[in-house]
């Protein structure tokens, strides 16, 4: 079972790593809405217009994670943050708006630094997006390569059929074990 686990974690982590650096990537349309989440029905955290150059992380179902840019604001819970704008817990959450009922945009560690953009509402405080906040267009807006003249589309994550890998694994450790019994049988 733990030769199972580890299969699917290097899976998992080898289609995750080819995105670890990101890509550079310009935004084609005007007005385009920056997501919480990679769907229409999450909440707008902001939009970029044609031509604006974008940290592109990874690609899901027609959506691309990309690096938030500085203005955008998010939220934190008042509690959590000290009067510098340091983090006082070791685990506190970022929104995407006015309340702890929006989505969770990015958890940040004890100690991270944040710039306040004005004062409390509702107990949470508006902050800047830090370094490491990501949030979601949609990538039929989003050309990759150097420069907005060229054409490259964000290619999908490899597709991993997990059942089939599953399956391969369970009947390859079923034969080791087959072959270790036939060894201590002799």
């Amino acid at each position: 079972m733990k030769t199972l686990q580890n299969l699917i974690m290097m899976l998992m982590i080898s289609s995750v790593a080819c995105w670890a650096e990101g890509q550079i990537g310009h935004i084609t349309g005007n007005a385009v809405q920056i997501r919480a989440k990679g769907a229409n029905f999450y909440e707008r955290l902001g939009e970029f217009s044609a031509g604006t150059e974008v940290n592109v992380l990874s690609e899901s179902n027609g959506w691309s994670e990309i690096q938030l840019p500085p203005t955008v604001r998010l939220w934190i819970q008042e509690e959590y943050l000290d009067d510098d704008g340091m983090v006082n817990s070791d685990v506190a959450c970022l929104y995407a708006g006015q309340s702890t009922r929006f989505s969770k945009v990015k958890v940040l560690p004890r100690g991270t630094m944040l710039n306040v953009a004005g004062v409390a509402v509702n107990k949470l405080v508006p902050v800047y997006a830090p370094k490491g906040a990501t949030g979601w267009v949609s990538s039929s807006y989003v050309k990759l390569g150097a420069n907005s003249d060229e054409t490259a589309e964000v290619p999908a994550m490899p597709a991993i059929d997990l059942a089939d890998t599953v399956q391969q694994t369970m009947e390859n450790n079923q034969r080791v074990e087959q072959e270790n019994d036939r060894e201590k049988a002799e």
